[in-house]
């Protein structure tokens, strides 16, 4: 029996390279001579050579099992201790940290990997280690299994140079056993050739298939995606030592820059194509599983194809940047309907691009209404307003080019490619080779700012940028509000965020900022921000302005002023804010004249139709208290108001209106000092307070304007009392707001009508107030409750507090209710109930109500039902007698009279007690002057 002959190169060995790997081989005999085919093929009988099945696991440095085996970003892997000598790396300042200060060049030269490896991207191979470790398991224990005194050789030579000894072993009956212990052994090398067994592999074949199955299914289970939980396809191994599949990879990279097992952050590209795959992993894959790849490859293709290109709708309004947030307010037709397809959609994506204001042509796109590049963005928080407009608060995720567009339904939709960066090694050998070269040519340019931009490293012009940053905040720059950075984030201090953010803040043109989009180094875009900064910090004054007049299509706009006063950059005209201001001025004069003409026809029209009659001659207290926009009424005017207003129901907005009037206390003190006090001293409708409350307080000595009274408190609550509580107490008029202190035991009650606060407060003095079967103290509150215009336009269309949802889900739980609103500020669900099929909601407030209202319509779960607001119960008349506790008698009253009528406030009526002084205040707040009323 002639020993087999297998065929074998050294597939990993440096010269060579892993990809050149083949796991085919050959044997000869005396009847035959015929090539087998590979393991993927049909022929399920054909299995590799046991020095194939060990070479997958061996060391092309030392020639033994990997010990630590280390990942290197060109796809090889060694073991740790075979690692080329390390150096400091120079040239390179981003990102360098830890690791990453050191390097070492490849031994599989430059025409594979590019030769010089960062240390930080070499990481542990976790799974590859895992694998070492079940080989050990199923081929450690030397088992084998001989029939009488049989035992297998295996001959080889150490070259393939015909001069190269030949070697022999003995390994057993089980060969694969046999080969992995001269393998941990060092004595059958990585680059072995020429090697034969005897007997040959078809003599010993059943024994050495049933130990390749049983390691075949021990090796199986450690091939699992960590992700997608089936077998790895295309294994990509991240830099701290973790593999997944290269489109579960992508798709982690597009959520998050960090891995998903151990959280470290990953230097690497969102599209992974530059990335090098595993070839021992994917050649042990290979190997032991071919038929499952095969079926993999067959299934992801296609989605694998799509995932490089796709359409997604376009807005075109403005520019937008990765990871930065961006508000909008949907208001056209063709962009609500954009808007709403995108959120009925599972990505929640759309894209912005820039308008072509100058019709730029574009390759490929022609004059399209909107430059090429542009941003994905995520919705963030959408509501929908019951007009139909929108509000968007979306966020950037990553750059696009568009290659195609049409229009649908009004709107653009395009094809569109991912833009990423390059990855962090190719990143930092630019920077090298710009820094290298710059300092060579330096010295040849003309251009000495562009020429210091080159020279300065990565981590300089990020520093330069931050600096400038830095002082103009110390200096109160406008762009660099405390609200600006609440909008849009702190400072960053990551390099590779750091233009995205400066973009979005600084106030520069867009046609600028247009650049970045299509950058792909962070280095090229700190070069074009540190530009910006230079051309701002050469401006001659700090409010320079200029404007750029095109003609024609042309290169980016650029607003910073030149010291001449015109002055002409290829295809553009620049005019200097000498000529600029001049042109405002004499807009200004003109507008100016036009009106004092306008005014004189006015009065002119006045004369020749006739004179008006005199009006009557205020008196010191109508001056001072009459606003310009008042107007003076009889009394017999004034009460036919009110008997309209009582005889429909209650207090229409135009009485209100009528009885609104302002007065003061001290008459006597003089006009002039009066009216600046009284400047002083009004309330302020814009506070920040919370709750909306004006200061109301004000000193007795000084004069000071009365404000709306509709806002009473409530002191000595009883433990635990509840909004319920308080809702069941309150009667006589509807409430606009309620705040519950539930640990100081007050509370504020506000009514939409300051009559009905009125009324309310002296039927509690009467015949006092009870919560729960507890006597408590009404009074003024000191913190008047403003009511805003918006909101008093909301009433008087029927808003209240309380909401109804008409024909109500099933599925509409009092939870999911309280779930839905528990994000809105201040608002507090008092109670949920159910009746006929609807569900009516009592809040606390009116206008929380209303937010509550258009949340709850732009979300899916209430499509289809319609929610509108239901009657207030506060609003119902009073009882005749309040009930009290059990025991408790009401303090009796001194001179008992009839039920006083509730509007017993406004009815005006003469009387002999009237004070001498024509200003004294009737209850009404109502200014007397000769037989008429101010309103």
């Amino acid at each position: 029996m002639e020993p087999e002959d297998v065929t074998s190169s050294s597939p990993h060995s440096p010269t060579q390279g892993d990809d050149a790997y083949s796991i085919s081989y050959s044997t000869s005999s005396s009847s035959s001579s015929s090539r087998s085919p590979t393991p993927s093929s049909s022929n399920d009988t054909t299995i590799p050579a046991p020095h194939e099945v060990i070479r997958l696991i061996q060391c092309s440095r030392c020639s033994r099992p990997f010990r630590t085996p280390l990942r290197l970003p060109c796809g090889n892997t060694l073991c740790r201790s075979c690692l080329p000598p390390v150096r400091p790396r120079t040239g390179v300042s981003y990102p360098a940290s830890g690791d990453r200060r050191q390097g070492f060049t490849c031994y599989w030269g430059r025409e594979d990997c590019g030769a010089d490896h960062c240390l930080g991207d070499c990481g542990v191979d976790v799974t590859l280690s895992r694998l070492i470790d079940v080989f050990q398991e199923v081929l450690g224990s030397r088992l084998d299994g001989v029939v009488g005194d049989a035992e297998a050789t295996i001959a080889w030579k150490e070259s393939s140079s015909a001069e190269a000894e030949t070697e022999n072993a003995h390994i057993g009956m089980d060969m694969l056993r046999g080969v992995y212990d001269l393998t941990r052994s060092g004595r059958f090398g990585y680059g072995a050739s020429g090697i034969r067994y005897d007997p040959p592999l078809q003599a010993t074949r059943g024994q050495y298939d049933r130990a390749f199955e049983a390691l075949k299914a021990a090796v199986r289970n450690e091939l699992d995606c960590q992700m997608c939980y089936s077998l790895i396809l295309d294994p990509l191994t991240t830099p701290c030592g973790h593999t997944f599949c290269r489109g579960c990879v992508a798709m982690a990279l597009s959520h998050s820059n960090l891995c998903p097992i151990c959280r470290q952050k990953l230097n690497m590209t969102t599209s992974v194509q530059s990335e090098q795959t595993n070839k021992r992993l994917s050649d042990l894959i290979q190997l032991f599983d071919p038929e499952t790849v095969a079926s993999r490859r067959a299934d992801l293709g296609s989605d694998i194809a799509a995932g490089t290109e796709g359409k997604i709708p376009l807005f075109v309004t403005s520019l937008s940047f990765p990871t930065m947030p961006m508000a909008l307010h949907i208001f056209e037709p063709r962009y609500r309907l954009m808007i709403q397809r995108v959120m009925e959609s599972r990505s929640r994506k759309f894209g912005m691009v820039m308008p072509n204001r100058r019709g730029r042509l574009q390759q490929g796109l022609g004059r399209a209404p909107f430059l090429r590049y542009g941003t994905v963005l995520v919705v963030d928080r959408y509501e929908l307003l019951p007009d139909g407009r929108s509000l968007v608060i979306a966020t950037g995720m990553s750059r696009f080019r568009v290659v195609s567009w049409e229009l649908v339904d009004g709107y653009h939709v395009g094809k569109i490619q991912r833009v990423d960066d390059v990855s962090i090694s190719e990143e930092e050998a630019q920077e090298s080779r710009e820094v290298s070269a710059a300092l060579d040519t330096s010295s040849l340019m003309t251009n000495s700012a562009e020429s210091s931009l080159d020279t300065m490293s990565t981590q300089q012009l990020f520093q330069f940028a931050l600096d400038f940053v830095l002082k103009e905040r110390r200096q109160g720059a406008p762009w660099l509000h405390p609200r600006v950075l609440l909008a849009y984030g702190a400072l960053p201090t990551d390099p590779a965020l750091f233009p995205w953010w400066l973009a979005t803040v600084i106030p520069i043109w867009d046609e600028e900022k247009y650049a970045l989009l299509s950058s792909t180094t962070v280095r090229q875009r700190l070069k074009v921000t540190a530009r910006w900064i230079k051309r701002l910090e050469s401006r001659p004054c700090p409010f320079s302005m200029s404007v750029s007049i095109s003609f024609g299509p042309g290169g980016a706009i650029t607003h910073f002023g030149d010291p001449g006063l015109v002055t002409s950059e290829g295809a553009e005209t620049y005019l200097s804010q000498t000529l600029v201001l001049g042109l405002f001025l004499a807009i200004f004069a003109t507008q100016v004249a036009i009106n004092a003409v306008q005014a004189v026809r006015t009065r002119r029209r006045a004369r020749v139709e006739g004179t008006p009659a005199p009006a009557p001659t205020p008196t010191k207290c109508q001056n001072k208290l009459s606003p310009p926009d008042t107007i003076t009424i009889s009394t017999t005017e004034y009460r036919r108001l009110l008997k309209e207003s009582l005889l429909s129901g209650g207090l229409s907005q135009q009485t209100l209106d009528v009885t609104r009037t302002v007065f003061t206390q001290n008459a006597n003190s003089d006009l002039s000092s009066e009216l600046d006090e009284d400047e002083d001293t009004m309330t302020d409708p814009r506070s920040d307070d919370r709750d909306g409350y004006g200061d109301s307080s004000r000193s007795t000595e000084s004069s000071s304007p009365r404000v709306e009274n509709r806002t009473v408190l409530i002191r000595g609550l009883p433990d635990r009392t509840t909004h319920q509580d308080i809702v069941d107490a309150v009667k006589g008029g509807a409430i606009l707001h309620i705040y519950l202190w539930a640990r100081d035991r007050t509370a504020s009650v506000s009514f939409v009508e300051e009559i009905a606060a009125q009324n309310f407060l002296d039927h509690t003095r009467t015949y006092g107030f009870y919560v729960a079967e507890k006597k408590v103290e009404v009074l003024w509150n000191d913190r008047q409750f403003y009511l805003p215009p918006f909101v008093r336009a909301k009433i008087i269309n029927g808003a209240t507090r309380n909401l109804v949802i008409y024909n109500a889900n099933p599925n509409i739980t009092e939870r999911l209710i309280k779930k839905d609103l528990e994000h809105i500020h201040n608002l507090i669900v008092i109670s949920v109930k159910f009746k006929n099929g609807n569900a009516y909601i009592q809040t606390n407030s009116v206008h929380n109500a209303l937010f509550a209202r258009s949340c709850m319509m732009s979300r899916l779960t209430y499509k289809g039902m319609k929610i509108a607001f239901s009657p207030d119960d506060c609003a119902e008349p009073f009882t005749k007698i309040p009930t009290g506790p059990k025991g408790e008698t009401p303090a009796p009253v001194k001179k008992p009279s009839p039920l006083p009528n509730r509007f017993h406030l406004l009815f005006v009526e003469e009387s002999d007690e009237e004070s001498e002084d024509p200003c004294d205040s009737l209850d009404g707040g109502v200014c007397w002057t000769n037989n008429s009323v101010s309103a």
